[in-house]
């Protein structure tokens, strides 16, 4: 039975200790979003939920979405974003709502690519879409990551739109 508690035990330790897929050994994200942590530049934007129709082009829209406001977030701040993101996505029981309002864009530049995230509490989901990939990803999430982005987007000096 000693030797059984002793397995079980190095089991767990090394589940933990050795099980960081996709960060560095200095890392301080996990989750699905870890591997954005290498991220250089971080534009953060303010999003007017309404779709636009047609292929808009330009720096004024954000995959459909017309951007309202934009700035930048503090690279000092993304291991905290992409945490409180990653802990959505990975509280989230497998719901979500029919819409798609988003209200925040994240746009990480990475040394390789870009990563855009459009990011809707109302109907719990980011849209992730990276230049080197031809299918977006919807990755489900929880209204909880909501106050500390919006927090962090005040911070930028951006006024985040509130849901109505």
């Amino acid at each position: 039975m000693a030797k059984l508690g002793l397995i079980v035990g190095c089991l767990g330790y090394f589940s933990l200790v050795g099980c960081s897929v996709g960060t560095s050994a200095k890392s301080s994200v996990t989750g699905v979003f870890a591997p954005l942590e290498e991220a250089t530049a971080v534009e953060i934007l303010v999003l007017d939920p309404m779709r636009v129709s047609g292929e808009p082009k330009g720096e004024e829209y954000f995959h459909y979405f017309k951007v309202l406001d934009r700035g930048s977030l503090d690279l000092g701040e993304l291991p905290s974003l992409l945490n409180v993101l990653g802990k959505g996505v990975a509280d989230n029981p497998g719901m979500a709502a029919g819409c798609f309002n988003p209200r925040h864009g994240v746009r990480l530049t990475l040394p390789n690519r870009t990563v855009d995230l459009v990011i809707c509490r109302h109907s719990k989901q980011i849209n992730e879409h990276d230049s080197t990939k031809s299918e977006r990803v919807n990755h489900l999430t929880t209204e909880e990551p909501t106050a500390t982005v919006n927090a962090m987007f005040r911070r930028a000096g951006l006024s985040p739109l509130e849901r109505s």
